[in-house]
């Protein structure tokens, strides 16, 4: 015999056959919610295996943090000592070349008679026939008397001879030590605004008396010197500056100060931000080399600085 169908539209199941399949879909639903019932009630199983997973991704993290600052650190510490390292090797380079042309001076000063020296004619002839001193020095080579007097130039510049040099720091030094001297960066008087240095070297007769002084001057902009110093990048914003014994600070490129930091008499350590200069669109800081007390301020917001400007002096 025949299972009735039930029909409503299409065709569906036996009946008994709906039953049966209904029961078993209660079964299996059954079932769901009593695992998922068992998956609310975590067993401590569960709860350790938890724990440890958590405990070993947090170790994970902490060693892996720990390895980016060590890695950090040691990174930092290779970079400062190679920039120590290029900084020794510029230092070095200048003062070779400073040590060359003192030698320079002095073997032309061993050559001078006091015949060369007897009137600003004959010491204008002596230094017009030195060319080697004279390419040494970028600038210009002076003879003064032993008083300070000036007796010839090269370049001649006319109206000049006769001129007291005697005021200036290193003519005088050179007179009251009798040894040579290296005069401070100042800003030249001939209407160039270049910052210059000016190397002297005594003249001795042969019986020991000092009867003039050799001089030779040098623009700290000429390549040679600092020009390719300021030009000297480190990575896209480092820069290198000069500081001199006495704790002057010289600013290493030629700008507008945006910024100044600090006021006279103000107390800084090493890394203290004393201005911001920009230049070519980069805005450059520079900070304090040493721990001390800013004794002078060379620079205002809004000013102009030039290549070996007095930025400071930090004693």
């Amino acid at each position: 015999m025949r299972t009735a169908y039930l029909l409503q539209g299409k065709d569906r199941l036996p009946r008994g056959e709906a039953n049966d399949l209904g029961g078993a879909e209660l079964y299996a639903t059954r079932k769901l919610a009593s695992l998922f019932q068992r998956l609310k009630q975590p067993t401590l199983a569960t709860r350790t295996s938890t724990a440890t997973s958590l405990l070993f991704l947090f170790a994970i993290l902490a060693v892996g943090m720990a390895s980016m600052y060590s890695f950090r650190t040691q990174l930092t510490n290779v970079m400062i000592a190679e920039q120590n390292t290029l900084v020794e090797r510029i230092a070095d380079n200048l003062d070779q070349k400073l040590r060359a042309l003192q030698r320079a001076l002095l073997l032309s000063a061993i050559e001078i008679t006091e015949a060369d020296v007897a009137s600003s004619d004959k010491a204008q002839e002596y230094l017009d026939s030195n060319g080697g001193l004279y390419a040494a020095f970028d600038r210009s080579i002076f003879l003064f008397s032993d008083q300070g007097i000036l007796l010839a130039e090269r370049p001649f510049k006319p109206g000049r001879r006769g001129d007291n040099a005697s005021w200036r720091p290193y003519i005088r030094d050179t007179i009251r030590t009798q040894e040579p001297v290296i005069s401070e960066p100042f800003l030249t008087n001939v209407g160039d605004a270049n910052m210059v240095l000016v190397m002297t070297m005594p003249v001795f007769a042969k019986d020991g008396r000092m009867i003039a002084i050799l001089t030779g001057s040098l623009g700290l902009t000429h390549p040679g010197m600092l020009g390719n110093i300021a030009k000297t990048v480190i990575g896209k914003t480092g820069y290198l500056y000069i500081v001199t014994a006495d704790g002057k600070l010289v600013s290493p490129l030629q700008g507008t100060v945006l910024k100044v930091n600090v006021e006279k008499g103000a107390q800084v350590e090493p890394g203290a931000l004393i201005c911001v200069i920009e230049a070519m669109k980069m805005e450059n800081e520079i900070t304090a080399p040493a721990s001390g007390k800013v004794e002078e301020l060379g620079v205002t917001e809004g000013a102009a600085v030039a290549t070996g400007d007095t930025i400071a002096v930090i004693k």
